[in-house]
């Protein structure tokens, strides 16, 4: 799998720089309205690809570590020239060499590319300090099919339909108005393993379901504080109007925020 990370960093680095759609509208002001204040907070970036999250979350006072098993990846984050720590290390790994360190653990869209996701949380909650906090941020589940025909059924402007199968990358890059009637779900309950397309190049991942994530993260001993599906901000709009308004009607992300009490 890891192979399959290094092959794509190149793509994914390019496009994701530091951060895309998604992340700037979506998920960094959630993940900054979830942890209140990151300033000198020590927090671990799991899974960090080329490092985005971990320089975003720096600029507001953060002291962080990012980690990731994918050497190629580790190679587009040390590029951007920061003085953030990266690791090349496996969170699902039992050696993982960290224990009661971290204010704060942040799995952004890389636990459902883990095929031992409980060993991922288990080692989370190791990595933590009482009162620690766990941020898991997945796609959402009950709204990413397992196969190309799920998705929403796009029409666009120029009278051209098709189904976003397992994402909505395409549609990001996408600057012409298009129409979404349904988005069509049919397989929910199909956990399995299957391959995602990143700008034309595949990586595996895993279907779960919302059961599965939720009841995983009690049973490694973390007490959950909130679950949050965000719509993107206002400022989205404008770069993207047609992608913001369909994610103001179904979330793209959900986010699961715990605590460890011991």
């Amino acid at each position: 799998m890891f192979d399959e990370w290094n092959n794509v960093a190149e793509a994914w680095n390019k496009n994701m720089k530091d951060g895309d759609w998604f992340q700037r509208n979506i998920i960094y002001p959630e993940i900054l309205r979830l942890l209140v204040n990151t300033d000198k907070k020590k927090i671990i970036d799991v899974g960090c690809g080329n490092g985005h999250l971990s320089r975003f979350l720096t600029i507001h006072g953060a002291q962080m570590l990012g980690v990731d098993n994918s050497q190629q990846m580790l190679k587009c984050c040390k590029a951007y020239n920061s003085d953030i720590k990266y690791e090349q290390l496996d969170i699902t790994d039992d050696t993982f060499p960290y224990e009661d360190c971290f204010d704060v653990a942040i799995f952004n869209n890389s636990m459902q590319d883990m095929e031992k996701y409980t060993n991922g949380l288990s080692n989370a909650y190791r990595i933590l300090k009482k009162n620690g906090h766990l941020l898991i941020v997945v796609k959402h589940p009950c709204f990413h099919g397992r196969s190309d025909e799920c998705g929403w059924r796009v029409t666009t402007e120029d009278g051209d339909t098709f189904t976003t199968g397992h994402g909505l990358t395409e549609l990001e890059k996408n600057k012409s108005n298009y129409t979404a009637d349904f988005f069509l779900i049919n397989d929910y309950l199909n956990k399995s393993e299957h391959t995602r397309e990143w700008y034309g190049l595949k990586t595996t991942s895993y279907a779960r379901t919302l059961q599965d994530y939720i009841n995983t993260v009690i049973q490694a001993g973390f007490t959950i504080k909130s679950i949050s599906e965000p719509s993107p901000i206002p400022e989205g709009q404008a770069e993207n109007p047609s992608l913001y308004e369909l994610l103001t009607r179904i979330p793209n992300f959900i986010f699961i925020y715990s605590e460890k009490k011991q």
